[in-house]
């Protein structure tokens, strides 16, 4: 830790030149498993290259930042070379070839750091990716130098490659302008760049979603979403002649948003029995505002109008007498409370109830015991709606 500490208060006091890059990308880095290995040219034996490495995975062992995945384990694994093209074995130490590395990152293979590089077509490095698939490992740290013959560089890199992104988020480089034959005292400063990179750039992030959070407002509707919708409910009416429960149910096109949804629906419900036979057919409209009670409820307040044709007939107990019908037309009236439970930002399952109020339009009876007028009732409801 206070090598780590020192590091810092070096590269801050003297200006090192020590170049930290973390791309503006959302980084899933949680200091979790990963394989440290080796970029190597494939014409030469570097030994610089090889003692960096050797002191990185030694500090990376020793840190908290991260957990190192065994190195036999990585070095079984790693895959896409040709046989003839194999790079010479460093035993115990993971490799691959280093050109796949320019290629996905051509900024490994500048020497100066004002010197620009061109932009890589396919930053994804395939020995390193299917190591990471196989292993279901995180990411990778890649040692990185740029060599001079055996015995010389001419800068040094370690970089971050991220498995989900398939790319390297973020890197920390060190120049030599007129190469070293000894790389292994900037291991230290290597790593905690790096590290320092990445939790700038999660910082970012962080950041940037906390402002939109902050400066979200309620005048910031979503967009309108068709829904089809479905309630089986059952009515409960305030009546003498009908102190029954009538099961039907309603099929709707909803228009809807977080904020509020429309809807236009027909609805059918009857009612049997030895004595009364009473059915209804409506039209409805309805409008609800809407309120989130938690993430994936909520609660909402149907107001709605509808037109109802409800017939009703009632058996007579005297012989000598005929049966009772009754037909009206009302136009009702219906306000009452939902709350909604939310799944898979589809579907959506609840529960609601409401008060009804009828205005009769039109009214026929005939019989020698007119029905009572069904004035007012309430129904309580299963909701079930689907976006398409």
């Amino acid at each position: 830790m206070f090598q780590n500490i020192f590091s810092i208060i070096v590269i801050l006091a003297f200006g090192l030149d020590l170049h930290t890059k973390a791309q503006a990308e959302n980084i899933s880095v949680e200091y979790k498993t990963v394989a440290v290995i080796l970029a190597q040219a494939p014409d030469t034996v570097n030994i610089p290259s090889i003692e960096l490495y050797r002191q990185i995975k030694e500090s990376v062992d020793k840190s908290d930042l991260w957990i190192v995945a065994p190195i036999w384990t990585v070095k079984n694994n790693l895959k896409g070379q040709d046989e003839e093209e194999k790079l010479p074995d460093l035993g115990a130490i993971p490799t691959f070839d280093r050109r796949e590395l320019i290629k996905a990152h051509p900024q490994a293979h500048t020497r100066l750091p004002e010197e620009a590089a061109p932009a890589s077509e396919n930053p994804v490095i395939k020995s390193v990716q299917i190591v990471l698939d196989t292993l279901a490992i995180e990411g990778a740290l890649i040692v990185d130098c740029l060599p001079e013959g055996a015995q010389v560089v001419l800068g040094c890199g370690l970089y971050y490659y991220d498995r989900t992104r398939g790319k390297i988020v973020a890197s920390s480089r060190k120049y030599f302008r007129a190469g070293v034959t000894d790389s292994t005292n900037w291991s230290e400063h290597l790593i905690v760049a790096l590290d320092k990179g990445i939790k700038h750039t999660k910082e970012i992030k962080t950041q940037a979603k906390l402002e939109q959070v902050l400066t979200y407002t309620d005048e910031m509707e979503s967009p309108m979403q068709k829904a089809m919708g479905m309630e089986i409910w059952g009515k409960r009416f305030l009546a003498s002649d009908l102190n029954k429960t009538l099961p039907g149910t309603t099929l709707s096109l909803l228009h809807e948003n977080e904020n509020y949804s429309f809807g236009f629906g027909v609805s059918f419900g009857q009612y049997r029995d030895q004595q009364l036979l009473a059915q209804e057919v409506g039209m409805e409209i309805k409008f609800a505002p809407r309120a989130f009670a938690a993430r994936t409820l909520i609660w909402e307040l149907p107001i709605g109008i509808s037109f109802i044709q409800r017939d009703t007939k009632a058996k007579s107990f005297m012989v000598d007498e005929g049966d009772s019908t009754r037909s009206e037309l009302n136009a009702m009236g219906e306000i009452g409370p939902a709350l909604l439970w939310r799944v898979q930002n589809k579907y959506t399952f609840g529960l609601g109830v409401s008060y009804q109020h009828n205005l009769n339009i039109k009214t026929e009876t005939n019989g020698n015991h007119p029905l009572q007028l069904m004035e007012r009732g309430y129904k309580a409801g299963f909701l079930w709606s689907t976006k398409f």
